[in-house]
């Protein structure tokens, strides 16, 4: 029973009736999940109270109450279940999250490739943990978002996101190729400069190619090939290395040692003494290695062995040699020349006989092609063909010529050369009297010829002549002696004068005398000067020898007298000359001392 009571204005009123209540039939969904995975099953949705319908996304059958995820479609789906009994209706509505499944990819995602032994890594994304399969089968431990597989199959991987939904990615086939194998790399031992000759030995397995073959020969430099020829241009040892690649990419590399040895080095060929009919001399130097042998050609079908050898042509010419140097090692090294055999010079002059300090030419009488003269004269050298030589001292010299040709062939001879002494011409001219003069050499040459000429026309061969001259003067007499083929001249200028009067010397603007004269001791020079004047008086003996020497400095004008002693003088008893220089011009009287 239900009762209405209502007041208004003070008035109350009220109504009743009867109501009947119906017990509602129960639509509670009672095992609905929250959310499902795009690519989850059916689910039965089960209702407290049998006997609904089903309505809503999923849904396929009103009276089954299956839910079909996709049907449904990713995004929240919402369901309701409605029931009804003879009086009344009841519903229940329910929503499922139906979440979109993870995009799981693996990169590369091509057909790939490895070499046996090799690994391949493979990257998966998408997910938040993963489980890699092989030929769809799971790889125990492979939970990772990378994996490298090392055997070939079809690698794909189950990612599970963040809320349980997972998806396989597409397979990435992976295949595994046979590596090459390189069996063997031969390289011989050789010598600097020789091509070094490369051959291998290499196969691959289950019908694969070699496509490539790379050389490294350890000393920068690179090459291709099955096989290969490589320079090496220093001696050494070296680490080669030969890389084979497959057709797949798939490689294999193998080392070998390399030994190079030093080839000799030939630094030169000195050939010497090549003149006919002598023998040639050659001789080589070498360096940088321990020689074994040398081997000669003389380019003539003759041989040789040895640094040092000698070889005699048969006659002069031009001839080709060749020389070959083998090492200890087994390396060699050639060398081809030419050598010009000249004719032997003949060094020749004739013996000759000098004078002291007089040039001595020697006359060549050399023959053949020679372009170099060297003269040992003992006490010198000279380097020309006809040299003209001096010698100072007299004496016999041992004089060698030495010859030689641009070949270097050389020849010598020597001669006795006599060095006779130049006469010495110089000598004295002494005033004995009126114009009379005694001429002596300074050294008498026995044996030896004299020949005087004494300026006025006349000479003599004697060889201390006395002269008697017409007048005074002034002569050039000359003397030439000659002795052993050796002449000298001596020359010079002689004043003949009187020394037996006694008088007065008189000249321009000066008068002089001595009195007494003859004198025993002190004497006296008078001299008269028109102008102040520096006077010397100088006294010589009757052979011209300076006896005594003053110096009278400057006299006035007029009559100036000095006063002399003999004694004093150094005068001994005899005739002498008393010479006046007045300003440098000679005045002259003569003087007899007496007892």
């Amino acid at each position: 029973m239900v009762y209405y009571n209502v007041t208004a204005n003070g008035c109350v009123n009220n109504d009743s009736t009867q109501l009947t209540v119906f017990l509602s039939p129960n639509a509670n969904i009672n095992n609905a999940p929250q959310q499902l995975c795009a690519n989850a099953g059916l689910v039965q949705l089960i209702p407290s109270q049998q006997g609904g319908s089903w309505y809503g996304a999923g849904m396929a059958n009103p009276n089954s109450g299956v839910f079909d995820p996709q049907l449904a479609g990713t995004g929240t789906a919402q369901v309701v279940y409605l029931i009804s009994n003879a009086n009344c209706t009841n519903s229940d509505t329910v929503s499922i999250v139906v979440n979109a499944l993870p995009t799981v990819s693996v990169s590369p995602n091509t057909i790939q490739q490895v070499c046996a032994g090799s690994t391949l890594p493979l990257t998966a994304s998408g997910a938040s943990s993963y489980q890699w399969l092989n030929n769809g089968s799971p790889i125990s431990g492979a939970n990772t978002a990378t994996y490298a597989p090392s055997t070939a199959g079809s690698y794909s991987v189950v990612g599970v996101d963040g809320n349980g939904c997972s998806s396989t990615s597409s397979g990435v086939q992976v295949n595994v190729a046979p590596n090459p194998v390189v069996l063997q790399v031969n390289a011989p031992t050789v010598c600097q400069g020789t091509a070094t000759a490369f051959t291998q030995t290499s196969a691959i397995g289950q019908g694969g190619l070699i496509t490539g073959y790379n050389w490294d020969y350890g000393d920068g430099n690179t090459g291709t090939g099955f096989s290969s020829n490589h320079v090496y241009a220093a001696p050494g040892s070296y680490t080669a290395q030969l890389i084979v690649v497959s057709s797949a990419g798939c490689s294999d590399t193998l080392t070998q040692n390399v030994t190079v040895h030093a080839s000799p080095v030939l630094d030169s060929v000195l050939v010497t003494n090549a003149c006919f009919p002598n023998p040639t001399n050659y001789q080589a130097f070498v360096s940088g290695v321990t020689v074994g042998s040398y081997q000669w050609n003389f380019g003539n079908n003759a041989l040789g062995n040895g640094a040092n050898v000698t070889h005699t042509y048969g006659s002069a010419g031009t001839y080709y040699y060749q020389l070959v140097v083998n090492s200890t090692q087994g390396c060699s090294t050639v060398q081809n020349g030419t050598v010009v055999v000249e004719n032997q010079p003949t060094a020749k002059f004739l013996p000759a006989a000098g004078c002291t300090n007089q040039p001595l030419t020697l006359v060549n009488t050399s023959t053949g092609s020679i372009t170099g003269w060297n003269w040992n004269f003992t006490t010198g050298t000279a380097n020309t063909q006809n040299p003209a030589y001096t010698f100072t001292q007299p004496g016999t010299y041992p004089v060698t010529l030495t010859v030689n040709t641009a070949g270097g062939c050389t020849d010598s001879h020597t001669e006795l050369v006599t060095i006779h002494a130049t006469p010495d011409a110089t000598y004295t001219g002494t005033n004995q009297g009126l114009n009379l003069v005694q001429f002596s050499p300074s050294n008498l040459v026995n044996p030896g010829s004299y020949l005087w000429t004494f300026g006025d026309g006349t000479s003599s061969n004697l060889s201390s002549p006395l002269k008697q001259y017409a007048v005074s003067g002034t002569y050039q007499v000359c003397l030439t002696i000659s002795a052993n083929g050796c002449q000298n001249t001596n020359c010079q200028n002689l004043e003949v004068r009187d020394i037996t009067s006694i008088g007065e010397a008189n000249g321009d603007g000066v008068v002089f005398s001595a009195y007494p004269n003859p004198v025993v001791d002190a004497f006296n020079v008078n001299i008269e000067l028109t102008s102040a004047s520096r006077v010397v008086m100088k006294v010589f003996d009757i052979a011209g020898k300076e006896i005594a020497a003053v110096d009278a400095g400057t006299l006035s004008a007029g009559t100036n007298r000095l006063s002399m002693s003999a004694d004093a003088l150094g005068m001994a008893e005899g005739v002498y000359v008393i010479t006046l220089y007045v300003e440098g011009q000679p005045f002259s009287l003569r003087l007899v001392r007496t007892k």
